[in-house]
């Protein structure tokens, strides 16, 4: 799983990258559960130098019992990532409960290096929706951010599958060093091959796991989205929850000890969305003042 910000609204398919300047209704967004990242493996076929995730043994806790409890706290969305999340064969099998349960928003976030027909029928059949990450319109210059080479001609057949089946797609470009200055290029090449201008988004690299020697020490405030106080919780392979992907550093319970009612109540969540939700309103006031709502990419 590469270090992209991966949680657009999942219904509007917006860029999540804007502060908040909405007032808190009552306690729910800082109590509820609306929005769930279920990593379903560690493993991952390629070793993308920015990516958040480590490789380590898989998940314990049943994926299906997450979802069921995710299910019956209210929760209507997920994401399933990993590691590469195709890498589990038991992903349809996630996605088929996930349907049946009554989740109405499903998306894998996937490099697509390993979406073969098969699969994309699988995605198409239970309506998931995609998300991948794409670095560069040159296929060395991709091939060495993934570490892997033949990834970019991988990644394309991907594409191409997909918007061949009409699968909802959405592409995030994070911008490196050796790509911020031809970032344009990168969207108009994925435009041509015909995905929509409006699903692609840009991020910045962010500060978690291999991309920590990657760019300069920030706050976990200013690393984050600016979102994460919004009912999120993230559930990783070994059943450790954190609020939010990106925030690894926050641990806020683990299955194995605790059950998921209890996590998303807990007064560690609570406070680290409280105090997400402090900093990313004033940021919201200071825009207001400068004229400009939009923080770090755009």
């Amino acid at each position: 799983m590469v270090g992209a910000c991966v949680t657009w609204s999942a219904r509007a398919g917006k860029n999540c990258q804007k502060p908040a300047k909405q007032a808190i209704r009552g306690d729910q967004p800082l109590e509820g559960l609306d929005f769930l990242w279920l990593e379903i493996t560690p493993g991952c076929n390629l070793h993308c130098r920015h990516c958040y995730t480590e490789s380590s043994p898989l998940l314990k806790n049943p994926k299906e019992e997450v979802l069921a409890d995710a299910y019956r706290a209210g929760c209507r969305q997920v994401q399933f990532i990993g590691g590469e999340p195709t890498y589990n064969t038991r992903l349809v099998q996630y996605i088929a409960t996930a349907r049946k349960l009554g989740y109405t928003f499903i998306e894998v976030y996937t490099n697509l290096t390993l979406v073969s027909e098969r699969l994309a029928n699988e995605f198409r059949t239970y309506g998931v929706h995609l998300a991948t990450s794409f670095y560069s319109s040159r296929k060395e210059i991709h091939d060495s951010i993934t570490g892997v080479k033949g990834s970019f001609e991988k990644t394309l057949k991907g594409i191409q599958c997909v918007l061949r089946k009409k699968i909802p797609l959405r592409v995030g470009i994070t911008a490196m060093e050796t790509t911020k200055n031809e970032m344009r290029d990168c969207i108009d090449f994925l435009v041509g091959m015909g995905v929509d201008r409006s699903r692609i988004a840009s991020d910045h690299t962010r500060r978690v796991g291999r991309g920590e020697g990657l760019v300069e020490l920030r706050s976990l405030e200013e690393t984050l989205c600016g979102h994460c106080w919004e009912g999120k919780l993230a559930v990783s392979w070994d059943g450790t929850c954190y609020p939010c992907i990106f925030a690894r550093e926050v641990m806020v319970g683990n299955l194995a000890r605790s059950n998921l009612n209890e996590i998303f109540r807990s007064a560690e969540l609570r406070q680290f969305r409280k105090r997400t939700f402090d900093y990313s309103s004033n940021v919201a006031r200071t825009a207001a003042g400068q004229g400009s709502w939009s923080r770090g990419s755009p």
